[in-house]
């Protein structure tokens, strides 16, 4: 009769080359891309969500330019050419500031 021979531990599933360990190593792997893909798309999310303070913004409705500067702790200093114009910047300010 012929000899049998055993196969390699890599192949019979035996060591820390494969088998068991190594479908959990896939497993862990995998959830690990997973929780990195799903919180990089929710961190883009609320990234989105965040309002513009920097740049310019054209809307309709005024009737001259509105400057909405903001200090360092985010407060916000409107400067307009007349009342109607300065409540509109204070409105638009404030919706901003609801965004956050």
């Amino acid at each position: 009769m012929g000899s049998f021979q055993q196969p390699p531990p890599s192949l019979a599933g035996e060591g820390w080359g494969g088998g068991w360990f190594a479908m959990i190593r896939r497993i862990l792997a995998g959830m690990l891309a997973l929780l990195l893909i799903l919180g990089g798309a929710f961190y883009l999310y609320l990234r989105s969500s965040l309002p513009q303070v920097e740049g310019r913004i054209a809307v309709r409705g005024l009737k001259a330019e509105v400057t909405i500067a903001r200090d360092g702790d985010g407060v916000p200093l409107i400067t307009a050419a007349n009342d109607e114009d300065a409540a509109f910047g204070l409105g638009f300010a404030h919706a901003q500031e609801r965004r956050r």
